[in-house]
């Protein structure tokens, strides 16, 4: 695919004493005027099993819909029956340590289901485990921030988006290959 960039947009995306060729970057359409990353495994960060144990607990992977071979992977000692008690136990939903405001401007970091274009809204510095399949893309807004992502053909791997924002424009976003299902927030 060739990508036609001009040199102001790709400015916009290095920092002070970085740079990049487009040789370097992973592959990136523009659309409507706002320039979209493809994210795909490539283009992002495998996790490692401890990253994964510091943002995902075995509830978390349980509700995400791992098997006991999966979450073992990752809490070797766990339990046939502790999966069945956490699924048979009423779900609370996680302590937010970021907010979720309601989505009525482009400055939240959102999350993008696309079946519908329905979004869900975050903002404020912090972590929080969500459940949300079917995402297409994320968009930064005036925020710093990445995700915690999975394909549906492969719920045991998981990888961080890069980390990206505060974008300008504001209503630029990240496609990822597909529909994948999102597991976790952070803003930094």
């Amino acid at each position: 695919m060739t990508i036609a960039l001009t040199t102001v947009l790709a400015a916009a995306f290095l920092t002070a004493g970085t740079s990049a060729s487009l040789a370097d970057s992973p592959e990136a359409v523009v659309v409507s005027n706002t320039f979209q990353e493809t994210i795909i495994p490539e283009t992002s960060v495998v996790a490692t099993d401890d990253e994964v144990r510091q943002v995902m607990t075995v509830k978390n992977l349980v509700v995400s819909g791992l098997t006991l071979p999966q979450v073992q992977k990752y809490y070797p000692g766990t339990t046939e029956a502790q999966i069945t008690a956490i699924k048979n136990a009423e779900l609370s939903k996680p302590q937010l340590f970021i907010t979720r405001p309601s989505c009525n401007n482009v400055d939240f970091y959102s999350v993008v289901r696309g079946a519908d274009n329905f979004e869900w809204c975050f903002a404020n510095a912090g972590s929080v485990n969500v459940s949300l399949g079917g995402i297409s893309k994320v968009c930064p807004g005036n925020n710093k921030g990445r995700v915690l992502w999975s394909s549906y053909g492969d719920l045991s791997t998981y990888y961080w988006s890069y980390t990206r924002g505060p974008v300008n424009p504001r209503n630029t976003c990240y496609k990822f290959d597909g529909v994948v299902e999102v597991s976790v927030v952070q803003i930094f």
